[in-house]
């Protein structure tokens, strides 16, 4: 109770302070004041009537049965006239079924009787002493959907009721919002967030207050109060970049069916629009890659039902008229209602509670467009691997109605309340809200379940998730331990954090860095992969350091699951236990001949079976069991218990889950040492080789394994020369690039010289040469053509990598130990170096390296990768014109050693870093080129941004400082170097770095808009162009004279001379200046990229960073060569989207950052930059805004 007495104050503070968001009330007059206000007027009626024997006749149609149902057993759906009978159940169906009962009344106002009935319901509501439940007498949820229900009805047939009633209504509407208005001070939910309870009560909240504020005018501040705390919850939505809930579908759909009425009030009432924010563009696919073959049953993560709980239909559709208008919410509203069961032939308890059947009915008939056609989603029909990547949950189907027998996959391996609310939490991101930590969440919902998964073969139920049940860890398929010295409640048994009562205990201290990794989501030939790490979600005093697991689906009837463990030497641990769960059938004994154990179901006369061994061969007897856990509902569960002894330090297991078509003759390990296993299934059809690198945050351990630095391979027997490797383009780390001397090398070289030798006589014949200068001229050519072939294949063999010493490669495996790092060329893995002029928003990129284990993120120069002195070593701050070749030998020593040191020895760097360093970003606290004088002035602009917009005021943004690079390397010693070079200037040097780093870059530059690239240095009084002295760098740079460049080994690039012309002509327009900078250029570099080798280079737009941030982050990892990891994936599309990062020199960053320059230049402005920029603009695909017009070349 204190911390709600606490936050009350908080709140109470900061209700005078609304505009610390965006929603300003001080001049707030209600857009609507007659009855009907809240979801349409009154001459919108005639149109609804309408609609309801045409376009909506099949919404109608569920409408009309409703009420049926209704009126027909009045005993049961009437209030009861008894208060202790009303309070006495859980009675949310009473305020939930008004809504369609009135709207009924108003498409059919000849229906005297429904009309009576509806009135007669309504007097008994108001009549009542109180809406609590008794036995809750302090939780407001049900009392909200009586109020919310209540004022709609009410709002809705106002004209219709006679003054004595209208009194009667309203007054109760006042009473029970006032209450609300109190109870928002004290109870919890007033500081919660994100919860169902939340979202449920601050919409009664605001329909209550918008009804009475048409008749009160006091009612303002309580409208202000309940937008106020909505528009907290939608902030905190738009971190979810995955249109996700932790809750689960089933809890989700109870908050989205809230939080989509608010969504439509708030654009209707307060020309708030959230239509664009990106949970509420991503949520249609929470509904869509989570429904299950038939359309009958949804994902189980969380407490569930086995569908949803409201809705979808209503926010399907709401989604597709208001924010997709692209006809697939409406397809899946459709869909759904189709195979909805029949309530009186439902066997498995499918249909809808009296609660919920119909509690949406009435905003799905108000909010569906017939004019938008229903159609399916492209990906219908094919399956397709779906990543929600902030919840941490990965599905994979085909979401086709027309399939009943797909195959349904499902992995959580996630953070608590997901990845962004845990990070919220973390930072402390909003430090003026009444938030405190992890007491301003209820996750409660959640189950003890990183790594469960969930197996559909033929649509029917293998392995299932847990449902609503207590928290406990053997009902979720995952991994529990004994003898822990921490259990509670199965001694000595314990399972994952949290465990144990009815909600997950997220209070406890001890789930501070609760969570589970993605590691690895990836579909290749048919092949699916998902791996995932659980550890840090067991209690450190178990002492696991990995608890690793991967899914592979070889074909839609045959799943491959395989465990990793791995406990420290001092761990107390000595047994652990795999379950797998079904909700529908009981599990049986099984065995495949005297070798495996197993375990089998029988559905619908099919067998499905599952075995298991060790990687020690052994495959122990499981154990049976049948509970039926209680909370929601009394469910039979059954599950397999397989218990095994742990090895020593690490135990392996591995499970074959297979259904009927499947005839299984062997699953075995074929080699188990420290940096991964390789395990082989034989089925009566194929045999599959598959090999898992166990090593998960290692891509130096990876590619030792696996020659290649992903993390599995998959290989048909009955194709050996086939292997698929997930996550990058099969070209990459081929198996034998090195063996020159194979046959089909050897032939294309004798067949090249061959070809050549004759081109070069019938030249000589031609040309009437001489027979002693025609063989020397044919000499010369065929030593020409023989150099350039051997030089092309030399070089692939080094951008890809070879293997030059098998032999001791194959003696490592076979000993079983880790070969030391530079024993297997290190150096084959890839070099990113990522380019850009400054400015442009490359920071962005960081993300995809920040935190992941693959990676350390070097910038360059910064306080801890200072440039070396001495040499003459220059660079210019903002670009220079002077390319360097690919000669490494013809430049500083020094700086070459300093490249290669930040790539291959970055502890050499990051050892420097203490303590005392600064914490802020490491872009912000990059130094400047010495010899440029800017550095403090750059800085005062980056550390202290004179923001006006009172709406990033009170956010921490989302940094990594120094530290967190030097601790980064510490956890991962073997992470790759990569370099970004934040001068221009580092572009036209490629080649020469290439040649430094041996031939194995793969640069990124990145490329803005020219007119956002000059829109972000004019912007607060041209504060970023001043900053930088740009006009004095320009100077700078053509005081290095084309002379010079040549003199220090380089060579000038001539596009920089329309920059020259512009500085001696327009000096002092900074609008031109930077316009033929950023021609210059970039022009320069489109060249410039065509003398690095094929698939070194690749150019990247900020704008397809942001605005299609999963396509572009995945094809510069296929450049890259190094699967792109789903955790790295979520941080970078919330910093491109979610305004939750600020990039050096700008505001916090989102979609709707790419246009600010149409906001911030005219028409004239517009137009020059154009003229200026459009030759290049066009090569790049940027559209112009004006006519095209000839370029100024003076």
């Amino acid at each position: 109770m204190e911390i709600y007495v606490i936050s009350a104050f908080l709140l109470s503070l900061f209700m005078c302070a609304i505009d610390a968001l965006t929603v300003d009330f001080s001049n707030y007059k209600p857009k609507y004041t007659t009855h009907p206000l809240l979801y349409f007027n009154k001459r919108d009626i005639p149109d609804l009537i309408a609609k309801a024997s045409t376009t909506h006749e099949h919404i109608t149609k569920v409408i009309d049965e409703a009420v049926t149902i209704l009126m027909g057993n009045p005993k049961r759906f009437l209030p009861p006239t008894d208060y202790a009978k009303f309070g006495g159940i859980w009675n949310e169906y009473y305020g939930n079924n008004l809504p369609p009962l009135a709207l009924y009344t108003v498409l059919h106002p000849e229906d005297k009787k429904a009309k009576i009935f509806l009135l007669e319901y309504m007097d008994l509501m108001a009549g009542h002493p109180k809406w609590q439940v008794i036995a809750a007498a302090t939780d407001e949820v049900p009392v909200a959907h009586s109020l919310t229900g209540f004022a709609t009805a009410f709002d809705w047939i106002y004209n219709t009721l006679d003054s004595k009633r209208q009194k009667l209504y309203l007054q109760r509407i006042f009473n029970e919002t006032k209450d609300f208005n109190r109870y928002i001070k004290i109870r919890s939910w007033g500081h919660f967030y994100l919860q169902n309870h939340v979202a449920t009560n601050l919409l009664a909240f605001l329909h209550g207050a918008l009804v009475v504020h048409a008749h009160l005018e006091e009612a303002k501040t309580w409208v202000e109060t309940a937008v106020y705390k909505l528009e907290q919850n939608m902030k905190l939505f738009n971190h979810l970049i995955d249109g996700s809930s932790d809750e689960g579908v089933p809890y989700g759909s109870y908050t989205s069916r809230s939080m989509m009425q608010y969504i439509f009030l708030a654009l209707r009432h307060f020309r708030i629009d959230h239509t664009k924010d990106i949970w509420v563009k991503e949520h249609y696919w929470f509904y869509y890659h989570t429904v299950k073959p038939q359309f009958q049953r949804t994902l189980s993560v969380a407490d569930s039902n086995h569908n949803w709980f409201y809705g979808p239909e209503s926010q399907a559709v709401f989604l597709d008229a208001y924010v997709m208008k692209n006809g697939w919410g409406n397809w899946l509203a459709r869909e759904i209602r189709n195979a909805r069961p029949d309530p009186l032939t439902d066997t498995e308890k499918l249909k809808s509670a009296d609660s919920q059947r119909w509690c949406t009915i009435h905003t799905e008939y108000i909010w569906y467009d017939a004019t938008i056609p229903a159609v399916p989603p492209p990906s219908s029909g094919k399956p397709t691997m779906h990543v929600f990547s902030d919840w941490g949950v990965v599905t994979y189907s085909s979401t086709d109605p027309r399939n009943p027998n797909d195959t349904f996959l499902s992995f959580k391996s996630g953070a608590l309340m997901g990845a962004a609310m845990s990070d919220v939490v973390k930072r402390d991101m909003y430090k003026s809200w009444p938030m405190n930590g992890w007491n301003s969440f209820n996750p409660g919902h959640e189950h003890p379940d990183q790594n469960t998964f969930e197996f559909v073969p033929n649509g029917r139920l293998f392995v299932t998730d847990g449902l609503y049940s207590s928290k406990l860890s053997h009902y979720n398929n995952i991994l529990s331990f004994a003898p822990s010295p921490t259990s509670h409640c199965q001694e000595p048994w314990e399972g994952q954090l949290g465990e144990c009562a009815k909600w997950l205990d997220w209070k406890n201290p001890d789930l501070v860095e609760y969570r589970g990794d993605l590691i690895s989501t990836a579909t290749s030939n048919d092949f699916v992969f998902i791996a995932g790490e659980a550890a840090p979600a067991y209690n450190p005093s178990m002492k696991l350091e990995s608890v690793y697991r991967s899914l592979t689906l070889l074909n839609p009837n045959l799943l491959l699951v395989f465990d990793h463990v791995e406990a420290s030497e001092s761990s107390p641990l000595t047994h652990l236990a795999a379950y797998f769960r079904n909700v529908q059938y009981s599990f049986e004994l099984d065995k495949l001949s005297s070798l495996l154990q197993g375990a089998s179901i029988t559905m619908d006369g099919e067998k499905y079976s599952m075995y298991w061994i060790s990687s020690d061969g052994r495959s122990t007897v499981a154990a049976v069991q049948e509970e039926k856990p209680s909370q929601y509902q009394a469910r039979p569960t059954s599950f397999v218990n397989m218990t095994f002894k742990l090895s020593p330090r690490i135990t392996r297991l591995a499970y074959i889950l297979c259904g009927p078509s499947i005839k299984l003759k062997n699953l075995q390990f074929l080699e188990s040492i420290e940096d991964g296993v390789t395990m082989f299934v034989g089925t009566s059809d194929e045999d599959y080789q598959v090999m898992v690198s166990t090593k998960h945050s290692d891509p130096v351990a990876r590619l030792r394994y696996l020659k290649y630095p992903g993390h599995a391979t998959v290989q048909r027997l009955s194709k050996p020369s086939e292997i698929v490797k997930f996550g990058v383009a099969q070209s990459f780390f081929t198996e034998t690039p090195s063996q020159l001397d194979s046959s089909p090398v050897k032939w294309i070289l004798f067949i090249a010289f061959i070809l050549s030798a004759l081109a070069f006589f019938w030249f000589g014949k031609k040309t009437r040469l001489r027979p002693r200068s025609r063989i020397h001229s044919i000499g010369i050519g065929l030593c020409f053509v023989w150099v350039i072939i051997w030089v092309s294949v030399i070089n692939n063999c080094a951008i890809f990598g070879c293997d030059t010493d098998e032999e001791l490669e194959n003696s490592v495996r076979s000993s079983g130990h880790q070969a030391p790092l530079n024993t297997l060329n290190n150096k084959m893995l890839p070099s990113v170096v990522i380019t850009s002029l400054p400015g442009s928003g490359a920071e962005l990129i960081s993300w995809l390296f920040h935190e992941n284990p693959d990676f350390i993120y070097m910038v360059a120069p910064s306080i801890y990768a200072r440039l070396p002195r001495g040499d003459g070593i220059e660079v210019n701050p903002i670009t220079d014109a002077c390319e360097w070749n690919d000669s490494e030998s013809l430049h500083s020593v020094k700086l070459k050693q300093w490249v290669q040191d930040m790539r291959w020895s970055p502890e050499l760097f990051v050892s420097s870093i203490t303590d005392k360093n600064p914490q802020s970003d490491v872009h912000f606290t990059q130094e400047m080129i010495q010899a440029k004088k800017i550095g403090r002035r750059l800085l005062a602009v980056q550390e202290q941004p004179k923001i006006e917009n009172k709406e990033f005021n009170d956010i921490i943004y989302k940094t990594f400082s120094p530290n967190s690079v030097r601790s980064h390397l510490e956890k991962y010693p073997n992470a790759q170097g990569v370099l970004f070079f934040k001068s221009g200037g580092w572009t036209l040097k490629l080649p020469w770095i290439n040649s430094v780093l041996k031939n194995t870059l793969h640069a990124i530059h990145f490329v803005r808009d020219p007119r956002a690239f000059v829109a972000n240095y004019l912007r607060k009084s041209e504060e970023l162009y001043k900053a930088m002295d740009v006009k004095q760098s320009i100077k700078d740079l053509f005081d290095q004279s084309e002379k010079s460049c040549v003199d220090d080994n380089g060579q000038y690039a001539w596009e920089f001379e329309k920059l020259r012309a512009e500085y001696r002509a327009n000096k002092n327009s900074a609008l031109r200046l930077l316009a033929s900078l950023w021609a210059s250029h970039t022009g320069a570099i489109l060249r410039k990229a065509s003398d690095l080798p094929i698939g070194a280079f690749k150019l990247v737009k900020v704008e397809d960073l942001v605005m299609e941030s999963e396509k572009t982050a995945e094809a510069i990892h296929r450049h890259i060569g190094i699967p792109l990891r789903p955790t790295t994936l979520q941080k970078l599309i919330q910093a491109a989207k979610s305004s939750v990062y600020k990039l050096p020199y700008e505001l916090a960053y989102s979609e709707r950052s790419i246009d600010l320059w149409r906001r911030e230049l005219n028409t004239e402005q517009i137009t020059e930059i154009e003229q200026i920029c459009g030759p290049v603009m066009t090569q790049l695909g940027y559209v112009r805004e004006t006519k095209s017009m000839p370029v100024n070349e003076t």
